[in-house]
């Protein structure tokens, strides 16, 4: 994604849906000053965002190609069905199956017994992804974000 280096800070400007209508209904409400029309309503999205995402996006589908790849015989030119949903549910949920393998243990008597055991793992045996860290951070973005929204609506005001 090439930028201008001058404007790397200045956040990009994505349209919301029905913005003209929104826009016709903020000015005709009058809680914004008087003469002032609403001309335009955007989401202000940081460059650095949207270079992530785009990252992710990108890890994601070497992800799958590698995973495809290496479920693939050497002489199989297109993947079947099978392995393309089996690459897709391993890359994106990133749940699969997890070995046990037990070692071999040999008794008195000079004898040695090996015992491989495989488990799949259930999904509610995972940890979930939504922890108790991630919703105390989310909580905390949020009302950063609300405490933010009504200073900004507050010094508007008084402005």
């Amino acid at each position: 994604m090439a930028a201008d280096p001058g404007h790397a800070d200045e956040p990009l400007k994505l349209a919301l849906p029905m913005q003209v209508e929104l826009a016709r209904v903020m000015t005709a409400q009058g809680r914004i000053r008087s003469g002032t029309t609403v001309t335009a309503l955007y989401w202000a999205v940081s460059r650095q965002s949207i270079v992530g995402v785009i990252d992710r996006i990108r890890t994601k589908l070497a992800e799958l190609v590698a995973e495809l790849i290496a479920t693939m015989p050497p002489d199989q030119a297109d993947p079947s069905p099978e392995q393309a949903a089996a690459a897709v549910q391993f890359v994106v949920t990133g749940k699969r199956n997890t070995i046990t393998v037990a070692t071999a243990q040999a008794t008195a008597s000079g004898t040695a017994t090996a015992s491989p055991a495989m488990s799949a793992v259930a999904a509610d045996d995972e940890p979930a992804w939504w922890t108790l860290g991630r919703q105390v951070g989310a909580f905390t973005v949020g009302l950063a974000i609300i405490a933010t929204g009504v200073l900004t609506y507050l010094l508007y005001i008084k402005g």
